[in-house]
């Protein structure tokens, strides 16, 4: 568009050196006023990060300091001066007494194996980053959907800690919590209560077992089962279903039979293709009693949504092992209703104990959020950049499109002024634009296929190579690029020809 004016200014006695610094400056300009807003946008967007992402994070500093202003400013002049320098140097080799005759055939349009190439890698990159960011958002979602054998929505666990240095009230509490679980119950947002010696997700034990009839107990990765011992509103409450035989129930007490309920793995594991109801398990020392197995539960995760499974057995509180005790209280909310019910259980354990006491109390979700933040965190980041990538995209595929038929106003006016109809002039200019974007898609599919192993640890239970997020990347990119060309196109179906031959 400044071909007259640069053609004038080297008229002049500019020399080329002057021109291309000139240029570069106010391409670096540019650049700088556009690093400009962009740090009012990433202050915004991180701010906004913080509090949606990371709500419970101390911050002791703005999301932009110096560095990050310093980093943002050197990349912005890198920027502008390699997007000017190739147009500078273009326009420095210009044809004087051509540019300044400007004829009617001046500005004819020539293809650029640079500014093809240029949009070729920009559709590319952006496919790698939109596939990128479908997988994690495909990861999120499957960890979002793991069943951690819980009712997460509904559950919240509550204890009591001391400090040990100042006394022990490790019995006080053990012979207390009965007393609260009782008052627990009778509140009418509470649909159950259940005694523990450990809460679910954080924390079980270990101890010696045997099994009568082998000489050694089967062990996964390396662990024995997982011990905990349970009241028997313990199932009911937390959600893990009984799948064969029966829970545990108010007769299993002290003095009568000793009994054990175990998990599907742990009944798999040590009696696999028979029924483990009826068998029987020794703790401690083969000289102990023989407890027998009266039901398999569902399996449950251990220490967070992303493990591997563990063999798991309970046993009731009133048989439990010397030295454990009731230390945790579990409680099943009604739906909606467990921030209401976490007041009512901090409340009562204020009252329950003295000064010395710490309530500690903690819901399912929030437990399971801690794990969650960093996958959202990832594909909130590689979302956010996915579509930044796919508005580049459509902006320089409607740049490139848009130049082009600046230049080829001649052409199409001829092209109408000869019968061409519109349809014609929309498919062969969106049709000159596709086929860059589609070259990009290819290659982008390639390099997205050759990096599949970089992002394989950040994925769960997602390939790489899924075809179907790489089909989908591929669609929403060509569907972006379609109507960012039809916009430049219908502009030169709207071109005059008779405008066009008068110029003639």
């Amino acid at each position: 568009q400044r071909r007259r004016e640069i053609a004038v200014r080297l008229a002049l006695g500019v020399s080329r050196r002057r021109l291309v610094t000139l240029l570069l400056a106010e391409s670096v300009v540019i650049a700088l006023i556009a690093g400009g807003a962009a740090m009012l946008v990433a202050l915004w967007t991180a701010t906004a990060l913080r509090r949606g992402l990371l709500p419970d994070v101390s911050w002791g500093e703005l999301a932009i300091n110096g560095r990050v202003a310093a980093f943002a400013a050197g990349i912005a002049v890198l920027s502008g001066v390699a997007a000017g320098l190739a147009p500078a140097l273009q326009s420095s080799r210009l044809d004087i007494t051509t540019a300044l005759r400007g004829s009617a055939r001046e500005g004819t349009y020539q293809r650029s194996r640079l500014r093809t190439g240029l949009l070729v890698t920009q559709a590319a990159l952006s496919l790698v980053l939109i596939a990128a960011a479908g997988l994690l958002v495909r990861s999120l979602h499957g960890v979002e959907t793991v069943d951690t054998g819980y009712a997460a929505h509904q559950l919240l666990f509550a204890s009591v800690g001391f400090d040990p240095e100042l006394d022990d009230h490790a019995k006080e509490i053990s012979d207390q919590l009965p007393a609260v679980a009782d008052r627990l119950r009778r509140l009418p947002e509470v649909e159950g209560v259940a005694l523990s010696s450990m809460n679910p997700m954080r924390g079980f034990g270990y101890v010696d077992l045997f099994l009568p009839d082998r000489d050694s107990v089967p062990k996964l990765n390396g662990f024995p089962p997982l011990y905990s011992s349970v009241t028997p509103e313990f199932f009911a409450t937390t959600g893990v279903r009984v799948l064969s035989g029966r829970g545990l129930t108010a007769d299993d007490r002290e003095g009568s039979e000793p009994v054990i309920v175990v998990s599907e793995l742990t009944a798999r594991m040590f009696w696999p293709g028979q029924n483990a109801v009826g068998k029987c398990i020794v703790f401690k020392a083969r000289t102990e009693a023989c407890r027998r197995v009266v039901g398999v539960v569902t399996n449950t995760h251990v220490w967070g949504i992303v493990e591997k499974p563990s063999m798991a057995v309970y046993t009731p509180l009133a048989q439990s092992l010397p030295g454990w005790r009731r230390n945790a209280i579990n409680i099943r909310a009604k739906p909606g209703a467990t921030a209401r019910v976490a007041a009512r259980v901090r409340q009562a354990l204020a009252q329950s104990f003295g000064s010395w006491a710490l309530p500690r109390i903690r819901t399912m979700s929030e437990l399971l959020d801690d794990e969650l933040r960093p996958w959202r965190l990832g594909a909130a980041l590689f979302t956010a950049a996915g579509l930044l990538a796919l508005l580049v995209a459509a902006v320089g595929v409607y740049g490139t499109l848009a130049y082009a038929i600046s230049q080829r106003k001649q052409e199409m006016s001829v092209r109408i002024a000869l019968g061409a109809q519109s349809t014609h002039i929309l498919r062969l200019v969106v049709g000159e634009g596709l086929r860059a974007v589609v070259a990009g898609v290819v290659l982008g599919a390639v390099v997205a296929l050759a990096l599949g192993r970089v992002v394989a640890s950040m994925l769960y239970n997602t390939s790489p190579h899924d075809p179907t997020v790489l089909a989908i990347s591929s669609l929403i990119l060509l569907g972006v690029a379609i109507v960012a060309c039809l916009v430049p196109a219908w502009r030169a179906t709207r071109a005059d020809p008779a405008t066009a031959l008068r110029a003639e």
